[in-house]
């Protein structure tokens, strides 16, 4: 009877650290269309002190620009997860970098970015490349988390014009 309770203990201490620390290093591709992280805690609802800043407003197809992530008033955020959409489509390819890990969402190779570790982030800059003949406007939406149960989901940009 004594084994019942001890094997279930040595069994929580092992997976509970493991599935804790599972994504520290980024988003699985599984979260490509709800974009909500697997953190067993519902996303907040105020607004969120974080910002997505294009550094164009209209290129062209197959052109590149960077696009900027970083809180307000020094608000610090541990983890990201980037799309370029038109619709809920998933487009164009980000560049993978030292503090960039990349995710295949859809068809697209490289078509969504999110972080590398789980450390604290003032700010992170991507590249993203618009695919050749795209001619619509594309929305980058983004989930920022600031903590493991402190997340919000969706945000999204100005419009890219891309023609």
């Amino acid at each position: 009877m004594m084994t019942t309770p001890y094997g279930l203990c040595v069994l929580l201490i092992i997976t509970i650290p493991a599935h804790i620390t599972a994504f520290k290093d980024g988003a699985p591709d599984s979260v490509c269309d709800s974009m909500t992280p697997e953190h067993h805690s519902t996303p907040q609802t105020k607004p969120s002190p974080y910002t997505i800043t294009p550094s164009k407003l209209k290129i062209k197809a197959g052109e590149s620009l960077q696009v900027t992530l970083s809180g307000t008033d020094n608000t610090k955020f541990r983890g990201y997860f980037i799309q370029a959409r038109v619709g809920n489509t998933p487009i164009g390819k980000f560049e993978k970098g030292p503090e960039i890990n990349l995710v295949n969402c859809g068809s697209g190779v490289g078509s969504a970015a999110t972080h590398t570790d789980n450390k604290d982030k003032n700010s992170i800059t991507l590249k993203w490349t618009a695919p050749e003949g795209l001619t619509e406007s594309v929305r980058f939406r983004t989930t920022f988390v600031q903590t493991g149960p402190v997340y919000w989901v969706g945000q999204e940009s100005q419009p890219i014009t891309v023609t």
